[in-house]
C-alpha cells in the first residue's frame, strides 16, 4: 500500500510596512514556517505592488 503524502500551505500577506521598511521580518517568518515543513505563498509577484490589507486607512478613521 502507497503511503500518503501530506502537503501543509501557509500564507503570508506582506503588507506595506514590512515589504518596505522591514522585510526581514517577512523573510524570517517565511524561514519560520519552511523549517516546520510548510510551503510558504507569499502575497507577491515579480515586478507588482504587493497586495494591502488597508489598514493604514482604517485607523486613521478611528478615533
Amino acid at each position: 500500500m502507497p503511503s500518503a503524502t501530506i502537503t501543509v500551505f501557509a500564507s503570508i500577506l506582506r503588507q506595506p510596512f514590512n515589504n518596505s521598511i522591514e522585510p526581514e521580518n517577512v523573510r524570517a517568518a517565511q524561514q519560520v514556517l519552511e523549517a516546520a515543513g510548510y510551503t510558504v505563498h507569499v502575497n507577491t509577484r515579480a515586478r507588482e505592488r504587493p497586495l494591502c490589507y488597508g489598514r493604514t486607512l482604517s485607523d486613521s478613521e478611528v478615533g
